[in-house]
């Protein structure tokens, strides 16, 4: 009987080894399984924010040649629900006889205060765009560009927002960079 107790015994530590073994290799499987998807939605989710539909492209482009200017930005106004993002196109066309690259910021993010003759600054954004909303282009000599850019509505606050976009031109000789125009949105919540 203690023979039989000592076999039974080993067979059951080879079983729990046997499942322990397999245990540890299917949660290494989840595991990179689950970050290899991760990756995969974070890169997606980026040519989405740096891709434009072809129509918000073109109007863009229709809006800088009718009004002979070199920046626009569509929609200019958009609803966007309250801690919500929606994409806006920035359009840029390069007036220089040489190709340059354009900085686009968002510099500045103010609510509007219904019955006052001032904006207040919102809360706790502009720090976040400082960090998120500063994207380049490079664009050949009388040619025209557009990038896409991310605004996020507070969650807290509701109202109308202006948001203030800032595009920049920048030299390599001398290394400048000089303010080519201000555009604004008005975000609504």
């Amino acid at each position: 009987m203690n023979k039989s107790y000592k076999r039974t015994n080993r067979e059951g530590q080879i079983e729990l080894s046997a499942n322990f073994i397999i245990v540890i290799v299917l949660s290494i499987i989840i595991v990179v399984g689950g970050l290899a998807l991760f990756f995969r939605m974070k890169g997606q989710a980026q040519t989405l924010v740096d891709t434009l539909d072809s129509q918000t492209q073109d109007r863009l482009k229709s809006m800088m040649l009718n009004d002979n200017s070199h920046i626009a930005v569509y929609p200019s106004d958009p609803v966007i629900g309250p801690g919500d993002s929606q994409l806006v196109g920035v359009g840029v066309t390069n007036n220089f006889d040489t190709e340059t690259t354009f900085v686009i910021d968002v510099i500045s993010v103010q609510r509007l205060v219904k019955g006052a003759s001032d904006v207040t600054p919102a809360p706790g954004i502009i720090s976040r765009y400082r960090d998120i909303v500063s994207t380049s282009l490079k664009i050949a000599p009388h040619a025209q560009d557009v990038k896409a850019i991310l605004l996020k509505m507070p969650e807290s606050i509701k109202g109308e927002y202006i948001y203030t976009i800032e595009v920049n031109s920048t030299s390599s000789t001398p290394p400048l960079a000089t303010r080519y125009g201000i555009l604004q949105v008005y975000a609504t919540n």
